[in-house]
């Protein structure tokens, strides 16, 4: 079999790099059908009814218009800013201070 497989052009890791990116591809095409079904919709109808989806983790971002859209499309946000930045129509839930782990 070992004899057999040295003719081929394509090894198993050859095959595995090959799987891995089919892999993530896919995972590229299923997240971004769930925004368009989901997500994109109501950032184009911004007065339609929104629903929060609470099994997403939310996304991470420093820009307040990029949270007002994320804000209108119903995905939870993490905004990274100082508290003296933040402009008073922004609705904070939860204010929280970073911090980095120390057992690491």
């Amino acid at each position: 079999l070992l004899n057999i497989l040295k003719h081929y052009l394509l090894t198993f890791p050859d095959i595995v790099l090959y799987i891995a990116g089919l892999q993530h591809y896919l995972l590229d095409i299923a997240t971004h059908m769930c925004y368009v079904n989901n997500h994109q919709f109501t950032l184009t109808y911004p007065d339609f009814p929104k629903s929060t989806n609470d099994l997403l983790m939310g996304c991470f971002t420093k820009n307040v218009t990029i949270c007002e859209w994320l804000w209108c499309a119903g995905i939870p946000i993490w905004l990274l800013h100082s508290p003296q930045f933040i402009l008073q129509n922004i609705n904070i839930v939860n204010v929280v201070s970073i911090t980095c782990p120390d057992h690491i």
